[in-house]
């Protein structure tokens, strides 16, 4: 009999964690190990040698490039797939190391899922040149064309991107990146009916939401919601999954003497300021250009 396949999860964000420890082993057959420090992970590598280990680059003690290192050295055959907000910083690195897979967060949930089968089932090497938002470019020739779900606990969801939309503000501001058509959903009791309705192509889903009023009641896993998305005829072409942390520059907290994974709010959470947040908004932007060049979800430019 085959030996159940072991996966490690390594991230300091709980709530992305609680997500793929619910999540994974429902949609592949493995053992899914976690870690919340480097000390955590190079514990588990050495006791239980996983088959593919799912590597942050921000962690509270070791950093992820010095466990990439180790494995590198100690367990050559082992895969490791990055999965970091600091792409653009460590990418160069990551090449001269060796990855068998590359994601930006907030993470493309069903590309990784795809990755992780991949390189389960691959015989020879599969690592890769790894791809920063950074990279990513617009095209003269065509538009991103996409609808875009969100299920969110709040009017605000990774990188600043308010996606309330009132008489006086302009809402959505990455609308002038491509001819998307929006829908909110903030709580779980409305994603189904809204799917149906909406018919996404692409889902941003948080980590938790409300189950049944949005707003006021108090947050749970949304791993079964995102199962039944993708068990539905509706199912978009990809689900991005985002946890509770944020970029330092959150909310204007650059350079601010913290840890990088820390959470940081204003006083007033909801203000928005372009000038402030752009490179924030444009990162978001630039992930769903990667998904609808790959989808195929555009139209020709004018």
């Amino acid at each position: 009999m085959p030996k159940t396949k072991r996966v490690l999860a390594v991230d300091d964000d709980v709530s992305l964690i609680d997500m793929l420890r619910a999540y994974l082993p429902q949609v592949m057959d493995i053992e899914l190990l976690v870690a919340s420090t480097g000390e955590g992970a190079l514990e588990i590598i050495r006791d239980k040698e996983p088959d593919v280990i799912l590597l942050d680059m921000q962690l509270p003690d070791i950093q992820g490039p010095e466990i990439l290192s180790f494995i590198r050295e100690k367990y050559p055959e082992t895969k490791v797939l990055v999965v970091t907000s600091y792409d653009k910083e460590v990418k160069e690195e990551m090449a001269r190391l060796g990855v068998d897979g590359f994601f930006p967060k907030p993470v493309v949930l069903t590309e990784l899922v795809s990755r992780i089968g991949d390189v389960l089932s691959a015989k020879n090497a599969t690592l890769i040149d790894p791809v920063s938002l950074a990279d990513v470019r617009q095209r003269e020739d065509v538009v991103p064309c996409a609808k875009i779900m969100f299920i969110e606990k709040e009017f605000c969801m990774p990188y600043l991107l308010p996606i309330v939309e009132s008489e006086d503000r302009e809402g959505y501001p990455i609308k002038g990146y491509g001819d998307y058509e929006f829908k909110c959903v903030y709580c779980q009791k409305d994603v189904l009916p809204a799917l149906k309705g909406f018919k996404p192509d692409i889902v941003i889903c948080a980590t938790d939401v409300p189950e049944r009023e949005p707003f006021t009641d108090k947050t749970v896993s949304t791993v079964g919601t995102m199962l039944d998305i993708m068990k539905s005829k509706y199912s978009p072409k990809a689900i991005i999954a985002h946890g509770s942390q944020q970029s330092i520059a959150s909310f204007g907290a650059a350079g601010a003497d913290i840890h990088p994974g820390i959470w940081v709010e204003k006083v007033d959470m909801f203000a928005y300021s372009p000038e402030e947040d752009k490179e924030n908004v444009e990162r978001l932007n630039k992930m769903l250009w990667s998904v609808c060049f790959k989808y195929n979800l555009i139209k020709k430019a004018r």
